[in-house]
């Protein structure tokens, strides 16, 4: 909800929940891993509906800020709208990083564990990352938050309105 309210459409990326990291190891091998949040295509559809369930209105968002909960009650809002933070991940060891041969990895969260798809072949690679998604394709959060723009819009006019905070 505060990437909607205070980052839509100009500051997404300031608001936004990621992470990027890189390790190099002993053996010389690097891996860069970056975690984002993504859309997997089986959420229930009406962003606007989903917000009004979990939260009620701005008054309730407000009041979970104000006591630190309003991660319990974004997760139950990911899941409604089908939004899950993943982590890709290339692990190589050759002088041009990434290489075509190298490792692709896709890390998850699936009931309650972690889970890890990974190969060095990207045709193999792509089909599994497919299979998780109920289009075949995971949408970044600008990508899902763009083709709902209207209701982001409405969204964010709506909470923006009755609260007095802007930033």
């Amino acid at each position: 909800m505060q990437t909607i309210v205070h980052g839509w459409p100009d500051e997404l990326d300031r608001w936004q929940p990621g992470v990027i990291a890189t390790a190099e190891f002993a053996d010389g091998t690097r891996s860069v891993v970056q975690g984002m949040l993504c859309a997997d295509g089986y959420g229930a559809p009406g962003l606007l509906d989903m917000v009004h369930v979990v939260y009620r209105g701005p008054i309730k968002w407000m009041t979970t800020r104000y006591g630190g909960v309003t991660w319990e009650y974004d997760q139950g809002l990911l899941g409604l709208l089908g939004l899950r933070y993943v982590l890709l991940e290339i692990v190589g060891d050759g002088p041009e990083f990434p290489a075509p041969e190298d490792e692709r990895g896709l890390w998850l969260v699936e009931d309650g564990q972690s889970m890890r798809i990974s190969s060095d072949d990207p045709e193999e690679f792509s089909s599994a990352w497919q299979s998780l998604c109920y289009n075949g394709n995971l949408m970044t959060l600008r990508g899902f938050l763009a083709a709902h723009r209207h209701e982001v819009d409405a969204l964010r006019v709506e909470y923006l309105s009755c609260t007095d905070i802007r930033r």
